[in-house]
């Protein structure tokens, strides 16, 4: 049982982060930036960067360690629930009505950040080396660094889409449909460097068995729990009050399953949601994950908060900056430049493939998830976690200047990015229940 101080500790400091978040949200749409920014930035702020530099120990008052042991035990629960969210409702019935583009887009913007970061990490020696984690091999290391630079976060695009009323226009329908698929790879190549690191780390269990292991969960979590959960939810008399607690139960397995294997919580609560049932039209269902969505509008500013006390941005020296500019340069150069170059093999016009590029630089909080995977793992050390969570604030909040500027007409060209997609009202649209507030399908 939780001791009765303790318990009012957590309470309180849970207290103190919702609501900082929930200001830092504020000041962010006030701004023109997505929540996710005020967000992030508030959590950074709650952590040594800010609070702990503030007399009385302030930092230390509203943030003992026991309380937070347990605010972070909420936020990974948060988070299974987050991914299984994301997952659910990654939508690629775009993928068919641009089959040319779409993919030529996702290859881009997906393979060429990943190159680049693999390339920057050997080229810069000590500069990024010297804060690799206690965990790893030296490809480990490397191949962490290019799937952190590939990343793209798919809900704040979604939100981003909806404020600037582009969710039904060219650019938007091929970088939200890029982004899907972007993403499913990404968590992907994340679990593979997590299942190299592991065999590479750990003695109790080789490398090997460890995939051979991973490739029976998959099997079972196709095989068996999806066509059970098709099943199960598709009965006649199956009431739709008890299917929410069920798929929260699968997706909670499923991610004890994938921690077992030391795989992180976060890929297995993806798979169980990507291997959901959606109904006849593929498309998922709101009333499903709707509760998930709420849970997540409330918790998970916890989650920024546990981010954010890892964070150190004191006193940089030469080589911190030196190291910033760096990965800053090769995240946007691989993420814009890719997409850029995917769009116009794919026939889209340069201003059209230049705002496809930019709206897939946004890393958003699944940048954040997939840094902190690392750092659990111990991929990378506190002090370039802190420089990479710099790097998913600034692309992410550089993204709305970017499309104002992109999206500006010309004096003699037209604007191809305002017109309409033909076929999209019905699946190029993100949901109607999607927007940037603190929630799964906006973050």
């Amino acid at each position: 049982m939780i001791p009765a101080a303790v318990l009012s500790e957590t309470i309180a400091a849970a207290a103190v982060i919702i609501g900082c978040c929930a200001l830092g949200a504020a000041a962010a749409r006030r701004a023109g930036q997505p929540e996710i920014v005020g967000q992030l930035l508030a959590g950074i702020a709650l952590g040594p960067s800010v609070l702990g530099h503030l007399p009385g120990q302030l930092y230390r008052h509203l943030f003992p360690a026991e309380a937070l042991g347990f605010i972070n035990v909420t936020a990974q629960l948060v988070l299974v629930l987050f991914l299984f969210a994301v997952g659910y409702e990654l939508d690629l019935r775009q993928v068919r009505e641009h089959t040319t583009v779409v993919p030529l887009v996702a290859l881009g913007a997906f393979a060429l950040p990943m190159a680049l970061g693999a390339a920057a990490t050997e080229l810069a020696g000590p500069l990024l080396f010297d804060h690799a984690g206690t965990s790893g091999s030296h490809a480990a290391f490397v191949l962490f660094m290019a799937v952190a630079m590939s990343i793209t976060a798919v809900p704040v695009l979604a939100g981003i889409l909806r404020e600037r009323a582009m969710a039904d226009q060219l650019a938007g329908v091929v970088a939200m449909a890029a982004a899907g698929l972007i993403d499913a790879a990404g968590w992907l190549s994340l679990s593979a460097v997590l299942v190299v690191a592991d065999g590479s780390a750990s003695t109790r269990r080789p490398l090997p068995v460890t995939v051979a292991l991973l490739l029976v969960y998959l099997a079972v979590m196709l095989v068996v729990v999806r066509p059970a959960l098709r099943w199960w939810m598709r009965r006649e008399n199956a009431l739709a009050t008890y299917r929410t607690p069920l798929i929260a139960v699968v997706a909670l397995a499923s991610a004890w399953a994938t921690s077992a294997l030391d795989l992180q919580v976060i890929f297995g609560a993806f798979v169980a949601g990507l291997i959901t049932p959606r109904d006849g039209s593929g498309a998922p269902d709101t009333d499903l994950v709707r509760p998930m969505t709420e849970i997540g509008r409330v918790l998970l500013p916890l989650f920024f908060a546990v981010s954010g006390i890892a964070v150190n941005l004191t006193r940089p020296g030469l080589a911190d900056l030196a190291a910033l500019t760096l990965l800053l340069a090769v995240a946007v150069v691989g993420k814009v430049g890719g997409g850029h170059l995917g769009a116009r093999l794919g026939g889209l016009d340069t201003r059209t493939s230049w705002t496809v590029g930019v709206l897939l630089d946004t890393r958003g909080l699944t940048e954040l998830i997939a840094l902190n995977a690392g750092l659990q793992a111990h991929l990378i050390d506190q002090h370039l976690y802190g420089v990479l969570v710099v790097v998913a604030v600034a692309t992410t909040a550089a993204t709305g200047p970017l499309l104002t500027a992109l999206t500006r007409p010309g004096p003699s060209s037209p604007d191809q990015t305002r017109e309409p997609c033909a076929n999209t009202r019905k699946t190029g649209s993100p949901p109607a229940h999607i927007s940037t507030s603190i929630r799964p399908t906006s973050t």
